[in-house]
């Protein structure tokens, strides 16, 4: 301390310096111990407050990544499941276009032999009309000559006629 700041007047002012400059004092490290040991507890209890931020930080993250990745997790498991719904659904297409294709070559083969019977029907037509030209042809040449036979037997008719009266003109 500086000796100004103590009171003024006689002895006390001497002896009070007296008291604090007596002479070499030993060394006392305790002060500085408990000043060093202090700052120590308080940058560890720093370093401890930075480490619990740190940790509750930490924690808030890990527990929010383990939220998303359940939310993932879950996510991939309704496609899986989504996924099996279309391999069924894709299953079943396959399985439906399968009958489609054997029916359409049922389909195919009936048509094809409705067509061979309408060729076949259209030849038997083709080949009714040919032989019910023919024989209109037939029936027109019979015609033609049951025409000309009639008007033969009419002449013969008329002959025979005419004969028989003769005869019986001969006869009377």
């Amino acid at each position: 301390m500086a000796p100004s700041s103590f009171p003024r007047g006689g002895g006390t002012g001497k002896s009070v310096l007296k008291k604090y400059h007596s002479g070499p004092k030993p060394f006392n490290i305790w002060p500085g111990f408990v000043d060093a040991l202090s700052a120590l507890v308080l940058v560890m209890l720093f370093i401890f407050m930075i480490f619990i931020v740190i940790q509750f930080s930490l924690t808030t993250h890990v527990r929010t990544r383990d939220e998303q990745l359940m939310a993932l997790e879950q996510r991939i498991a309704s496609l899986n499941q989504s996924v099996d719904g279309l391999q069924l659904e894709r299953e079943r297409l396959g399985q439906e276009k399968d009958q489609l294709t054997r029916d359409k070559r049922v389909l195919n083969e009936k048509l094809l032999q409705e067509h061979k019977k309408g060729v076949q029907q259209t030849a038997s037509q083709v080949s009714l009309r040919s032989q019910a030209l023919s024989l209109t042809q037939e029936l027109g040449a019979l015609s033609v000559e049951l025409t000309q036979l009639s008007a033969r037997l009419i002449a013969s008719d008329k002959k025979l006629e005419s004969k028989e009266t003769e005869i019986q003109r001969l006869q009377d």
